[in-house]
């Protein structure tokens, strides 16, 4: 049985949106969305006929919602 390590390093892009609303001067909600690339990368594990070889795509999408209270100065 092999085993295996390694590092690589991974550029993408990252695209995404948001909205904030005030509901009061001091409450205000929002959301925002995001969608990040950052490519595939090859990765070999183990050694000679015991050896595997696969892609790893990496696509991330998060949301965030936030409800905020602003402070009066």
């Amino acid at each position: 049985m092999g085993a295996g390590s390694g590092t690589q390093w991974q550029s993408g892009w990252t695209a995404g949106a948001g909205l904030e609303y005030g509901l009061t001067p001091n409450w205000i909600i929002g959301a925002e969305y995001a969608y990040i690339d950052v490519g595939t990368a090859n990765y070999q594990v183990g050694g000679g006929a015991g050896s595997y070889a696969f892609d790893v795509k990496t696509r991330i999408q998060t949301v965030l919602a936030r409800v905020s209270y602003k402070f009066s100065q």
